[in-house]
């Protein structure tokens, strides 16, 4: 029976029927390949594309630092412009030309530069990252700082509790900064830049896999842009963000394939998948979540729409896949919890920012994004009732996987203002779910759908449509558009770093000298002064704030005790209160000079109410600190106390 006649026949039967009789597995032509060549030809794609774009934004980040412009001009701005405006043309017309070997290298490229110029003209001349070592930034330094002295598995401020924030982008930070000889806080603003590009560089390789070459590149550089405009200040996440829709994309894909033939390479391929949302949350616990329920938003879909409930083996696969893999992580806290050891309430989820006060929008502002999101809602509306096989205005040429990016992007953007809405309601038990960290998510569905529309209509890949000309003219202005926009944010955000200072260069020098001439490795502090935390490989006995404390922690313990010392009438007292500690008790105290007194302040926590927290100064008296049992190091307007290792109990 001819090809013509089998499609007519299946037609009769119904489009996406499953034939009677044995289900017959049906394995892909790639797979007559050896395995491992395929697995190896992928692998060294994507290992080639990382590498590429560390080098490309660490040879750009470091070109602009070192850029000598007149003073107070726009020469540097009009400088990045022209490189984001060449990347960009060079991806418009890789698009065009549908060569797929230029247009790798124009979206490798393109991608790691959309993603590092802009922040880098904006930070030039500082060596911090946005925001300085201000608010969470001092905290993410503080982290990638701890893993920059090597070990394992450790708190960004406890020594003696167990780990609650995912650490893995923080311990590849530290690898960083010791391939490079880098001090933490220094190699942040660097690390957090190569993050971005190879974010974005990841998710083109993962689209070029299904959709090719060509409009991957485009899909590449508008990631970049959605990254760098909203989602730069928290530059780990975007390894999540960016690499969400293609891998609900995938999923749906595969679905699809299991739906209709039975094949069981799309069956296993929900093993690798899960492991990756599992790998998710060790990196953001609360972007692994709602990727997790995307792909099984997609995967229920794929189910609905072919009526084939067996594919729900396929899910269970990548849950089962994604729960283990998570555990390398979660299981010790798990087991802590279910085998009852202390802890206290968790406050993180109680911060309220005004962006988080109503469901997101991506059509909120007429900008370059608002417009491509929503020609993305309008291609998005127009797939949502086509499935793989049906004959669509909407689809890559030969291939039919547009489809499945188009479903991807629908489910990403409907699981996403489910959990904004959830947030919302979440409202009445004063707390939240965080919704505000999915914004950029809740961005990039929609502009990766517009964008993957006007791609093939510059591509002429849209059957009956001639509209070359008219999309390349819009892919290019609303890519430069995006590539070369900066957000108020980000704006503010570089103004603070520009003028950030970190900690005072004597206190730095003065706990150098301490833990040199007691030989302390890691020592716990109390100290209300962040700054140091970011700049030297310390414990602190209490965190700058209840939000950042692991639960395990005991925070609100961990104050009383602090109280207790500041009331000790003297020195024996104040020993006494350490050696009976219910932690680790601080082998170095930081405190400051306030009106002739030396005080140590405790915070305590007002989320969701404004403000967050309130701080109080606690009066320690010098005459606790004598000279028998402590060591002290003038340092400005510190003091610094090192209890001597005869009086440590």
């Amino acid at each position: 029976m001819t090809q013509t006649a089998l499609r007519t026949a299946a037609n009769h039967r119904g489009r996406h029927s499953v034939p009677r009789g044995p289900r017959r597995f049906v394995v892909p032509e790639t797979v007559h390949v050896a395995w491992w060549r395929v697995f190896l030809g992928r692998s060294s794609e994507f290992l080639g594309a990382i590498i590429i774009a560390f080098i490309v934004s660490t040879f750009l980040s470091g070109s602009f630092d070192t850029m000598t412009v007149p003073e107070k001009s726009t020469v540097l701005a009009a400088r990045g412009s022209a490189v984001t405006a060449l990347a960009v043309i060079a991806v418009v017309v890789a698009v065009g030309v549908g060569k797929h070997v230029f247009a790798w290298i124009a979206g490798v490229v393109g991608a790691a530069v959309a993603a590092t110029v802009p922040l880098a003209v904006l930070l030039w001349g500082s060596p911090f990252y946005l925001f300085g070592l201000g608010g969470d930034q001092s905290f993410r330094v503080a982290y990638l700082t701890r893993f920059s002295g090597g070990g394992g598995r450790a708190d960004v401020y406890y020594a003696d509790a167990l780990s609650f924030y995912p650490p893995l982008w923080f311990w590849a930070g530290g690898i960083y900064t010791r391939l490079t000889g880098t001090e933490g806080w220094l190699a942040y603003k660097p690390f957090s830049l190569i993050t971005m590009a190879v974010a974005a560089v990841m998710a083109f390789v993962m689209w070029r896999w299904l959709l090719g070459a060509p409009i991957a590149a485009v899909l590449a550089v508008g990631t970049a842009c959605v990254g760098t405009f909203y989602n730069a200040y928290e530059p780990y996440s975007w390894l999540v963000v960016a690499l969400v829709p293609p891998l609900t994309a995938w999923s749906v894909e595969l679905m699809f394939r299991y739906a209709s033939t039975g094949a069981l390479p799309a069956l296993w391929a929900a093993v690798p998948l899960g492991a990756v949302v599992g790998v998710f949350s060790f990196t953001y616990t609360l972007l692994a979540v709602v990727a997790a329920l995307s792909l099984g938003a997609g995967a229920a879909s794929v189910a609905w729409k072919l009526r084939n409930f067996s594919t729900l083996t396929w899910l269970g696969l990548a849950g089962t896949s994604a729960f283990l893999t998570s555990l390398v992580f979660w299981g010790p806290y798990l087991w802590a919890r279910l085998s009852g050891e202390e802890r206290e309430h968790s406050v993180a989820a109680d911060f309220m920012p005004d962006e988080s006060l109503s469901v997101f929008s991506p059509l909120g502002t007429l900008t370059a994004f608002g417009i491509t999101a929503l020609v993305g809602l309008v291609a998005m509306g127009l797939s949502w009732g086509t499935v793989r096989g049906r004959r669509s205005s909407i689809s890559a040429p030969g291939s039919g996987h547009a489809n499945s990016a188009f479903m991807a992007c629908a489910v990403i953007l409907c699981v996403a203002t489910g959990w904004f809405v959830a947030s919302l309601l979440f409202a009445f038990n004063d707390t939240s779910l965080l919704a505000f960290r999915i914004i950029p998510l809740m961005m990039l569905a929609p502009v990766l759908a517009g964008l993957l529309v006007l791609a093939q209509m510059v591509g002429r890949r849209i059957r009956r449509v001639s509209l070359t000309p008219v999309a390349v003219l819009v892919s290019f202005c609303l890519l430069m558009g995006m590539a070369q926009g900066s957000s108020a944010e980000n704006e503010e955000y570089a103004e603070a770093a520009l003028e950030a200072r970190g900690a005072p260069p004597e206190l730095l020098e003065a706990i150098d000298a301490a833990q040199a001439e007691h030989g302390l490795v890691r020592p716990v502090v109390l100290s209300d002064t962040s700054a140091v935390f970011a700049q030297r490989d310390l414990f602190s006995f209490q965190a700058p704030m209840e939000a950042y404390a692991t639960p395990f922690a005991r925070y609100g313990e961990r104050n009383a005790e602090i109280v207790a010392l500041s009331e000790a009438h003297s020195t024996q007292e104040l020993l006494g209160l350490l050696d009976g500690s219910k932690f680790r008790a601080p082998d170095m105290f930081i405190l400051r000079h306030v009106e002739g007194a030396l005080v140590a302040p405790v915070r305590e926590n007002h989320m969701p109410s404004t403000p967050g927290s309130t701080s109080t100064n606690l009066v320690f008296d010098p005459a606790l600190f004598d000279e028998e049992h402590f060591h002290r190091y003038p340092a400005g307007a510190y003091e610094v106390f090192v209890r001597s290792s005869a009086s440590a109990g």
